[in-house]
């Protein structure tokens, strides 16, 4: 279970990385930064399972918020601490310098992320929502969100060499 506090740091250092990221890509320097990675297969299952444990944590906050064990403030925070460890997921991603037979497969999850991180923030709106219609359509358009990150997901999968 989570607590306050504990949503609250997170959300902090979620914020210092994601802001010490942006910054290491707005600060001009003339010199491309990229991660250098060997096995690309094995990169991307690795985002993989990140993702898959955001989901299973957002997911159970989620349960959390319509159980009433949480408020909707709370539920938030957590949505967008998520959200922001989705969009660093993202940057690393673009910045590995894949080579071309990986670019397919590579595109294809970034895709994923992006879905993923748009159902994350589907969910905050289902969150904030002031009524019951629109909260459950919130959740909907967020589950149809979920569906396209799972297709794209397994296409990028369909996709490696």
């Amino acid at each position: 279970m989570a607590s306050r506090k504990g949503i609250a740091v997170t959300a902090g250092i979620l914020g210092a990385v994601t802001a010490a990221s942006f910054l290491a890509w707005a600060i001009p320097g003339g010199n491309e930064a990229s991660f250098v990675v060997s096995d690309h297969g094995g990169y991307l299952d690795g985002v993989g399972s990140i993702v898959g444990a955001l989901d299973e944590d957002l997911d159970a906050e989620l349960a959390r918020l319509e159980a009433g064990e949480i408020r909707a403030d709370e539920y938030a925070a957590a949505a967008r601490a998520t959200s922001g460890q989705m969009r660093a997921q993202m940057i690393e991603l673009v910045s590995v310098d894949a080579p071309a037979e990986w670019l397919e497969s590579y595109s294809a999850y970034l895709d994923a992320l992006r879905k993923h991180d748009a159902r994350v923030r589907e969910t905050i709106v289902a969150a904030e929502s002031a009524d019951e219609g629109g909260m459950r359509r919130a959740l909907e358009k967020a589950a149809a969100l979920g569906e396209e990150a799972a297709e794209l997901a397994a296409a990028s999968r369909a996709a490696r060499p």
